[in-house]
């Protein structure tokens, strides 16, 4: 689900500041919010309770607690080539409210090593030069707060602001603001989840392609559903999480996340995980590409053509929880 031309800045072929600290701000104010304020001077700290409960409705909170996972790879030789993956996930309760706040990053860059000759046919010297590649990213930034009105009860009011930036899927900027209603079922695992939580709610969606697309407008509106189930096999955590948005205006637009995770414990903090990590967008983004009168000939024009709707990402990582 996408809006054509969406009135954010932005400079030609990357995102401008502005997406970056949209979520970098509402990083700042969340953590703010669990900040206790700080007494005024003459005035004695109050006395702190022995043992707090945490996420209580009397102002207390807890410490943030998560988990970082990293992936580096890099070649050089006869080829040159650099990647970094980084996923990070951060939870805390704070006046009754549960706090999630998580992002990744892949990026990766290739150079052209490319090997010429100087000098006579009998006498010469190999110069080695490399030509980088425009380096194609993919990042996300989400911020999303609960609250259970009910005590005892597993359904939890739900908002969530995120921000996407995709480039080999042609997505400049993606905002989606999102609000409805959540669940969480089962006792609570070791990292603090639930064997399975469900959410369902409105999601009002900003986005701004690479190549715009006429027949979409600047912002949609669309249907959300969130799904998560985690169990453990022997001492394996097995992970399945899924997010979809349906364009409530074009029917025919549906975007799936659909990620699986194992995670072998190596340490009491420090996991070995593999993720596959599937994409699917029943109306990619467009992408302007040459046309050829003969494949053999030059470029006599461009036409604009949908990109490819799946995507696969594999990712291997170390993951360090705190």
């Amino acid at each position: 689900m996408r809006g054509g031309r969406a009135a954010f800045c932005h400079a030609r072929g990357r995102p401008f500041l502005i997406p970056w600290l949209v979520p970098a701000a509402l990083l700042l104010q969340v953590t703010a919010a669990g900040a206790a304020p700080a007494p005024a001077a003459g005035q004695e700290r109050a006395a702190e309770p022995s043992e707090p409960s945490p996420g209580a409705d009397d102002g207390s909170a807890s410490a943030w607690s998560g988990r970082a996972d990293v992936s580096i790879a890099n070649s050089s030789g006869n080829s040159s080539s650099r990647s970094i993956g980084i996923k990070a996930e951060a939870n805390r309760e704070v006046r009754g409210y549960h706090l999630v706040l998580d992002g990744s990053l892949l990026r990766i860059q290739t150079d052209d090593v490319v090997r010429e000759a100087v000098g006579s046919v009998d006498a010469f010297e190999v110069v080695r030069r490399h030509e980088p590649r425009e380096t194609p990213d993919r990042a996300r930034l989400r911020a999303r707060a609960s609250r259970n009105p009910w005590i005892g009860h597993p359904v939890q009011f739900v908002a969530a602001l995120g921000w996407e930036h995709d480039a080999p899927a042609g997505i400049r900027s993606r905002y989606e603001l999102t609000a409805g209603l959540g669940g969480r079922w089962g006792e609570e695992r070791d990292d603090g989840r639930p064997p399975l939580a469900l959410g369902a709610g409105l999601a009002l969606v900003a986005q701004e392609d690479e190549v715009e697309d006429p027949e979409l407008g600047a912002a949609t509106l669309g249907l959300r559903f969130d799904g998560r189930s985690g169990m453990t096999v022997g001492s394996a955590d097995l992970t399945i999480e899924a997010a979809s948005t349906w364009n409530l205006r074009n029917r025919d637009d549906l975007r799936l996340d659909l990620t699986g995770t194992v995670a072998a414990p190596l340490t009491s903090r420090l996991a070995l995980r593999t993720s596959v990590q599937t994409l699917l967008d029943t109306r990619p983004a467009l992408e302007r590409i040459p046309l050829f009168a003969d494949p053999a000939g030059q470029p006599v024009g461009s036409v604009v053509a949908p990109r490819n709707r799946l995507d696969l990402i594999l990712l291997v990582s170390f993951a360090v929880s705190w």
